[in-house]
Parts: C-alpha cells; structure tokens; sequence
C-alpha cells in the first residue's frame, strides 16, 4: 500500500465528504469551500492522506500564536476510514500536522 500525505487543496474539497460525514457531520460543497478557504487563508489547509488515489484520512490542526505564551496547536478534527486503520495512520497525519 502506498500512501502520501500532503495538504489538502480545493480539488480534494469533494473527496473528503466520507471523512467528514465519519465525523458524524453533515456535508455541503457549499459550506465546506467557504470553510476551507478561509482555513487555507490562515494556513490551517487539513493534512490528507490519500492511498491508490483515494483519500483515506484527514487531519486538521489549528495553530494559535500569543504573543506571551508563545506557539500552539490543536488537533481539531482526525478521522481515518475503517478499512485503513491500526495501520499507524493517525500517527503519521498528526506527525505531518506538526511538521507544516
């Protein structure tokens, strides 16, 4: 199995719908482009992971910066479908968080 992970671009938008609804949220096109270029506008653009072409995990993190306590950040939401997990790809998608 060959994954890659990378940053998520307006393109992926559509194919992350069955990671969001894993989420137990609703999906609309709509509510996610907006949603996405306004993260992707602060640099908080979700890690995916895709295998054979097919996204199978998702990661996004929020960073925040104070200036008295420095840099932070959060994993807000990571969801890797069923089939694709134990596999050590929660823990690489949060790695590749961290390091972007």
């Amino acid at each position: 199995m060959t994954v890659i992970y990378k940053q998520a671009s307006e393109t992926d938008i559509e194919d992350i719908a069955p990671l969001v609804k894993a989420l137990g949220y609703d999906f609309n096109f709509d509510v996610a482009y907006k949603t996405f270029k306004s993260l992707q506008t602060r640099g908080d653009s979700p890690v995916i992971v895709t295998s054979n072409g097919q996204i199978v995990g998702m990661a996004q993190a929020l960073v925040d910066v104070r200036i008295a306590e420095g840099i932070s950040g959060e994993i807000v939401s990571l969801c890797v479908l069923p089939g694709f997990r134990s596999k050590g790809i929660a823990k690489s998608l949060i790695n590749t968080a961290r390091a972007i």
